[in-house]
């Protein structure tokens, strides 16, 4: 939308001003009550529009499965605010605005990475061999500053995760995705608190979608506080093996990844990388330990989900109809992110491959005071 095209249509610019997109297009980081009533009018006006065809609102959806990133029972003013996607369509315009952090929404990132030598919207099975790449990567990874000495480890995620439901027939599922903006704290105390806000559903191409999904009655902010996995403690990267051939085995074990080693591999680096703040001489001693896989292969430079310059590396998944992206800074050799893509047809979702089942953007992994962890009186205890 160019400043043009605002300053000649006043209509436009009036209904900008109404949900606070301001001239300079700044998004607010908060929200009055009469702009939340504002927006979420106009947000019901929109998705009021009835959809069309098979895969349209009226089609009555069957329960099957969900993400559990928000099965919790909080609720806050907050929830209320990151509801508020306030959806303008005006002369063909369509804006949205999510009051949780404009500069980091998911919603405005596309649906598909452009990965090298790959036609826009599309993935490739395989790269070149990443063993030279990963090489460079654990070299890297070592000249990253230490994490400060501090007990609590904060791990900050944007995110787009799909939900699907069968539909009635029980041979096709609806699928959406949820922008998803979490918080984790982990406590010296062997306990994960997880402060998560989820947007409206998309389609997907990131566009709002009518679809009506169950949510088991979650709110759009939770606040929970779980204990950790005993076998995956606080400390859960630095108590790794040290050698390649046993991290190797511990990360993706012979017996349940045999077809998939690569899938395993990735997948599993991911929910490390995802879930806790990793040393640099450990990041190093991953990236060696993946060099020795060749299954994983690297699809070459990308830009990420928050405009990073990335690598990506990928395999094939551990369920054969879909693929495993992981995403380095190919200058520092620290984690950026993973996706997940669907390549082939499943009837378990309803997107048309090859489509992004879900993706998670490391914003920030770091280790922080117990006096930085928020107040935990309204958060819910498991």
């Amino acid at each position: 939308m160019s400043q043009r095209r605002d300053d000649h249509d006043p209509e436009l610019r009036e209904l900008l001003d109404s949900i606070g997109l301001t001239a300079e297009y700044s998004v607010p980081t908060t929200l009055t009550d009469e702009e939340i009533a504002r927006a979420e009018q106009m947000l019901a006006q929109v998705m009021s529009v009835p959809r069309t065809g098979a895969g349209g609102a009226s089609a009555t959806l069957a329960r099957r499965e969900r993400t559990s990133w928000l099965r919790r029972q909080s609720r806050s003013r907050l929830a209320s605010v990151a509801v508020a996607a306030a959806v303008c369509v005006l002369a063909g315009v369509l804006v949205v605005v999510q009051p949780w952090g404009a500069q980091h929404s998911a919603a405005q990132t596309p649906a598909m990475l452009h990965f090298a030598n790959v036609r826009a919207g599309q993935i490739a099975p395989s790269g070149e061999p990443a063993g030279e790449l990963l090489h460079d990567l654990a070299v890297r990874a070592t000249a990253m500053p230490e994490p400060a000495e501090l007990p609590v480890q904060r791990v900050e995620l944007d995110a787009w995760w799909s939900s699907s439901e069968w539909l009635d027939d029980q041979t096709q599922a609806q699928s959406v995705l949820v922008p998803v903006r979490s918080v984790a704290y982990l406590l010296p105390t062997g306990e994960r608190r997880a402060i998560e806000y989820r947007g409206e559903p998309l389609d997907a191409d990131g566009r709002p979608t009518s679809l009506e999904v169950e949510w088991d009655g979650a709110p759009s902010m939770s606040d929970s506080i779980t204990p950790l996995n005993t076998a995956m403690g606080v400390d859960y990267p630095e108590s790794l093996p040290a050698t390649q051939a046993d991290l190797i085995e511990a990360l993706a074990p012979a017996d349940a990844c045999t077809q998939t080693r690569g899938g395993c591999l990735l997948s599993e680096v991911a929910t490390m990388f995802e879930g806790y703040v990793v040393s640099p001489r450990v990041t190093a001693r991953i990236w060696e330990a993946l060099a020795t896989e060749p299954s994983i292969t690297t699809l070459g430079p990308t830009v990420d989900r928050l405009g990073r310059n990335a690598v990506a590396l990928t395999a094939a998944g551990l369920n054969p109809l879909e693929q495993v992206v992981i995403l380095v800074d190919p200058e520092s050799g620290s984690y950026l992110g993973s996706e997940v893509i669907l390549v082939e047809v499943d009837p378990t979702h309803g997107f048309d491959p090859p489509a992004v089942l879900s993706f998670t953007a490391v914003v920030s992994a770091e280790r922080v005071a117990e006096s930085d962890v928020p107040d935990d009186s309204t958060a819910v205890r498991y």
